[in-house]
């Protein structure tokens, strides 16, 4: 007989000095009883200070949200427009199923059924796995449309829209049509900067003045502008065919620019008779009566202008002059700051919109491998009971299981609000 055996009888039929069921209770439980039987894995100290320890990690994981929700309301309360209410709901309920079922398999393991235990600890196993497949399923819906932690964090403003009860229109691609010319085919029409002052005095004028120096409030100096210099003709057309939206980055103004300067009945040859009207003002200084003059290009002949001659002047345009008096000056709230507010969609992102994408992304992170801990242990425990070989007098791994899985669902009750509703 081992010495073990020996050890382990010693232990069970030793008698004690007072007899009676207090005396084998004290013995039986004692330090040398748990060591010789293998009642527990780990001593009632090291089980205290794991607690402790998992206790202080779900406390300073609840801080940390706490301490972001405070500091940036307003990402907060743009990111919970994105969050997925049911699969959030169902996260909760999987965990709770988990505890539950977690809770069961302890008194069944106590009686000795090891069936109905391990039956209760699937569940357990599979609450826990639902836990992480629906949280996956949500960090990958919003990783997929650019709601990403640090540097990456570019969300896509018609999923971000949608979030907001907003329906962007589709944008369709510029269409440029392209005609093939045949040999005998008549020579292309001629770009006409005449014409193109005709048509920028009846069309842009409003916005961009007369001498497409700028009107305050309205359109910027189209002579000056760095960004019509830089662009080519072709690049020009595109841009007044499509406009630019008051929302868009590069729209300094906050002011629309319309399609086809908000006059649809312009066809593209003429707008490239504005854009060659604009490039006269640009070479000859920015004096309309410059332009006058009756330059054309032709499609084939280049950024160049053939001057024409005496005979060309332009017709006579004459601009009604308003009699309306000027409006009174507005208080200064009405500045740029507040158009910029007032023209801003109301689903865009704040400034510190990725502080609340760090902050899913670390809450989620940590919950998820926390339920993927718990889901192996309630596996593995299930595949004991099953066998026979989870003893009826040890249950303590089963208990620790259901405490844990419960402190699980407790902290997502507090922590999915603050991230999903509040």
């Amino acid at each position: 007989m081992s010495t073990a055996v020996l050890e382990r009888e010693q232990v069970e039929f030793r008698p004690a000095p007072g007899g009676g069921a207090a005396a084998s209770a004290d013995v039986a439980g004692s330090p040398a009883a748990e060591k010789a039987g293998g009642d527990t894995l780990f001593s009632s100290r090291d089980r205290h200070v794991f607690l402790a320890v998992y206790v202080a990690a779900l406390l300073l994981l609840l801080l940390i949200v706490l301490a972001m929700r405070l500091a940036h309301p307003a990402a907060f309360g743009w990111g919970q427009k994105l969050m997925n209410i049911p699969l959030a709901a169902a996260g909760i309920g999987a965990l709770l199923l988990s505890a539950a079922a977690a809770g069961v398999a302890a008194p069944l393991t106590r009686v000795g059924a090891a069936r109905g235990a391990a039956m209760a600890l699937l569940v357990a196993f599979l609450g826990c796995g639902a836990f992480v497949a629906v949280t996956l399923i949500d960090r990958d819906a919003k990783s997929a449309y650019g709601i990403r932690p640090g540097e990456r964090f570019k969300p896509n403003e018609r999923y971000v829209a949608r979030a907001f009860g907003v329906k962007l229109p589709k944008k369709k691609p510029v269409y440029v049509p392209t005609v093939a010319v045949a040999e005998n085919a008549p020579a292309a029409r001629s770009i006409d900067a005449i014409n193109g002052r005709r048509l920028f005095l009846g069309t842009c004028a409003g916005c961009h003045g007369p001498d497409a120096n700028g009107m305050p409030g309205q359109g910027k100096s189209l002579i000056e502008s760095e960004y019509v210099k830089s662009k080519s003709d072709v690049e020009m057309l595109k841009f007044v065919q499509v406009g630019r939206q008051p929302w868009d980055p590069l729209n300094t103004t906050r002011v629309q620019m319309p399609p086809r300067g908000g006059n649809p009945t312009l066809v593209d040859a003429d707008l490239n008779d504005v854009v060659a009207y604009l490039r006269t003002l640009q070479n000859r200084g920015g004096t309309a009566d410059s332009a006058a003059s009756g330059e054309k290009k032709t499609a084939a002949s280049g950024p160049t202008l053939a001057v024409g001659g005496a005979g060309s002047a332009a017709e006579p345009v004459f601009i009604e002059k308003s009699v309306i008096p000027p409006a009174p000056a507005g208080p200064n709230g009405m500045g740029a700051d507040y158009f910029t507010a007032a023209c801003k969609p109301r689903w865009a992102a704040p400034a510190d919109a990725v502080s609340f994408a760090d902050t899913y992304y670390l809450l989620t992170s940590c919950q998820a491998l926390q339920a993927g801990v718990l889901a192996a242990a309630a596996l593995a425990l299930a595949v004991l009971a099953w066998r026979n070989r989870l003893d009826a007098t040890r249950p303590q791994a089963v208990v620790a299981l259901a405490a844990l899985t419960g402190m699980a669902a407790l902290f997502w009750l507090v922590t999915a609000p603050l991230t999903y509703f509040v």
